[in-house]
């Protein structure tokens, strides 16, 4: 074994360890799925099981037919999990399953599952062993205070970004969402430990029917996995909610719009990234958690995509709290020093 792949075995079994101990905290006696595809790094899924069994857990692989239907892996996956008696589930698949069957059927069993979706070895390593997750989490719960406090939110970018929608956490919110009958805001917890998700993500919905102008999508993509990186902006405009129109990158706006089908789509999610680690390299999953960028999530089911803009500026209630991707509010901005540091 030469040098440098001693390091990368090192530093995977390092990232494995933080990944089983502090952000699934697995417990004694409980058993490890991890499930992935013919693109996912093996490496991952080798070290995550080899540090489960070298502290007496379960660890059992599951490879993803991804030939068949999309509907028909998740279905797959599902059974394997309803047979195996897993507590914990690992998706490590390039594919996200947790709008499908595969994620109910881990809840159905009362397992937790957790997704790394497409990370390799070096973002397994910078993503995961290279984070300070204390430091991460508390960014994440201080921007959640923010939002908790705000009524109003706009995004703009030099891209020519524009767009804003009310948010609404209250009694009386939830309330006129039920009158309506349709979907109300939400804000989750930061994404890390035990979420369920990769580190470095806030996710949160305004009021759906208030979302109104134009997001210019400049990073990343996915799906259709022909889309990915982006060369060339994808504007997409909104109104009351919902997505009417789709324009520049004419070929990648053409996939995106075939990929539709000319279903009513929402905007059914923003997330904040500030995972330090995260990097442009070609994966979803690391790609809207880079630091600083906004990901659109739009549409649901099978056809729910993610649109990563680099570098935008965002207003709560009309103060500045982000410009040009960086903090700029005095508690973030040092929060955001001591995880870049």
């Amino acid at each position: 074994m030469n040098a440098t792949t001693q390091n990368l075995n090192q530093a995977l079994a390092h990232s494995a360890a933080i990944f089983l101990g502090e952000l699934l905290q697995l417990q004694t006696g409980e058993d490890v799925l991890v499930y992935f595809d013919q693109k996912s790094d093996r490496r991952v899924a080798e070290a995550i099981a080899l540090r489960a069994r070298e502290h007496g857990h379960r660890a059992e692989f599951f490879e993803v037919n991804t030939a068949l239907p999309l509907a028909e892996q998740a279905a797959r996956i599902a059974e394997h999990i309803r047979r195996g008696r897993f507590q914990v589930v690992c998706e490590l698949s390039e594919q996200c399953y947790y709008l499908t069957e595969a994620w109910s059927a881990v809840y159905e069993v009362g397992a937790r599952p957790y997704s790394i979706a497409g990370l390799d070895s070096e973002a397994f390593i910078r993503c995961i062993g290279g984070a300070n997750h204390q430091q991460m989490f508390a960014l994440g719960m201080a921007l959640r205070a923010l939002l908790l406090a705000s009524r109003r939110l706009e995004i703009r970018s030099t891209k020519g970004t524009n767009i804003c929608m009310k948010l609404g956490w209250g009694v009386l919110d939830r309330l006129a969402a039920k009158i309506r009958r349709g979907p109300r805001a939400f804000m989750t917890y930061p994404s890390g430990y035990q979420s369920g998700f990769s580190p470095g993500q806030l996710a949160f919905r305004g009021i759906p029917h208030t979302v109104e102008g134009t997001a210019v999508i400049d990073g990343y993509l996915w799906p259709p996995a022909e889309i990915g990186l982006l060369d060339e902006p994808i504007v997409l405009a909104f109104k009351a909610g919902k997505l009417i129109d789709i324009g520049d990158s004419p070929r990648k706006a053409k996939l995106l719009a075939r990929w539709f089908e000319d279903e009513t789509v929402l905007l059914e999610h923003v997330c904040f990234g500030f995972n330090p680690g995260a990097r442009f390299t070609g994966k979803i999953v690391e790609a809207e958690r880079v630091f600083g960028c906004l990901d659109f999530g739009i549409g649901s089911g099978l056809r729910h995509i993610e649109g990563v803009m680099r570098t935008p500026s965002v207003y709560l209630n009309g103060n500045l709290i982000l410009e040009d991707g960086k903090f700029v509010t005095q508690e973030l901005a040092a929060l955001e020093g001591k995880l870049l540091e």
